[in-house]
Formats: C-alpha cells, structure tokens, sequence
C-alpha cells in the first residue's frame, strides 16, 4: 500500500537523520570548550612548575654547599688557631721546665718535658728546643745517682715504670732521628753540632750498657 506520510516530511526525516550520522557518539562526560581550553593550559603551567621547582631547588642545593664550606673552612681556622694557641702556651711552659731548678731532672721532671715536648710540636720540634731536652735526658742517663735520689729519673723509670721509661725513650729516639733525616745526617755546615749531638745521644740512649745507676735488668726496656 501507498505510504501515509507526505513526501515533504520524509525528505525531512532522512536529511535530519543524515546529520545526526555525523555527530560523534555520546559518552556520559560532557566537556565544553572552555574547559578543555582551560585543561590545556594547566598542563602547560605545570610543566612551567616543575621546571621552576627544579632550578629553586638547585640554587637552594648549591646555596647550601657553598655555606658548608664556608663554615667548615672557618671552623678549621678556628681549631687551628686555637691549638696554636695550645702549642704556643706548652713550648712557653717547656721552656720554664728546662731552665727550672737545674742540674739532672728527677724522673717527674724529665716525663713532664718529654710530654711538652712531644704535645708542643706536630712534626720535628725546633733543633735548639729537641737539643736541649736530649741533652737534659742524656745527662739523666749516663750520671749516677746518689743513694739519696730515690726520684731519679733512670732509677724510677728501669725499676718502677719501665712501660712508661721504654716509650718515652722510643719517642725521643724517633724524634731524634726525624730531625737527622730532616738535616740530611749531614755533620756539617751549620746543622753540624746538633747534628753531632744528636748521633751522639741516639747511641747513649739506645745502648744501656752506658747508663748509670740503672738496676739491674733495666736493659729490657
């Protein structure tokens, strides 16, 4: 049979049916243009961010260090002047002790230089300084003691404290031969006599067949 519908409203249909074809198809999430206008131009600022985020945390980084350094370079002039200051104070103090009372040193004395002598310097102490107290030590060595020098030094040290004696007497060697090495061993030219003084005293103090007034046994240390 014939169709009802007018031919003008079938043309309609078909031409509406024909653009609704070309719309996209609906998901449920409506977006309108300025919010996907708007949603671009967040990422561009967050990439903008980020990079600036970045370069902050960058120059806060290298700001730090350089403020590390900086206190860890004055705190180095810090403790270096102080103990400067601390060596300065114990040569001055060593210096008293040597022209203190004397004559041979009781064993209290004699410890009490070698221990300034060797806190007062970090490497080789000063040739007059060394050869004043190697000089006060050998003296302590080779002259006996009297029956009344309960205190003397080598009879204290090889009877009562012989750890103590042997390594006292192993530093002051090591320091002797530092400063020889120092000198180049040389007997001559102006290191020459302490130079000489020195060999002399090494061999003194590490021969106990030349001290005097030791007890017996006193050459194990």
């Amino acid at each position: 049979p014939q169709s009802c519908t007018p031919p003008v409203l079938n043309r309609c249909t078909g031409d509406l049916s024909a653009r609704m074809a070309d719309l996209p198809f609906f998901d449920g999430k409506a977006v309108s243009s300025r919010g996907a206008a708007k949603k671009k131009g967040g990422k561009e600022d967050k990439t903008a961010f980020i990079a600036r985020t970045q370069a902050q945390r960058q120059a806060r980084q290298a700001n730090k260090q350089q403020v590390d350094a900086a206190e860890k370079i004055q705190s180095f002039v810090r403790k270096t002047r102080a103990l400067q200051g601390v060596r300065e104070d114990v040569a001055r103090r060593l210096e008293e002790a040597l022209q203190e009372g004397g004559g041979r040193k009781s064993w209290k004395d004699m410890g009490n230089i070698l221990r300034l002598l060797f806190f007062s310097t970090s490497s080789s102490p000063p040739p007059p300084v060394l050869s004043s107290v190697v000089s006060s030590l050998v003296e302590c060595i080779t002259q006996p003691s009297s029956p009344s020098s309960s205190d003397a030094y080598l009879l204290v040290g090889a009877s009562k404290e012989v750890g103590v004696l042997a390594l006292q007497l192993r530093r002051i060697c090591g320091a002797m031969v530092k400063a020889l090495d120092s000198y180049r061993w040389s007997l001559a030219g102006e290191t020459g006599p302490v130079c000489t003084l020195l060999l002399k005293s090494l061999i003194v103090v590490t021969d106990p067949a030349q001290w005097k007034g030791a007890p017996p046994g006193s050459s194990k240390a």
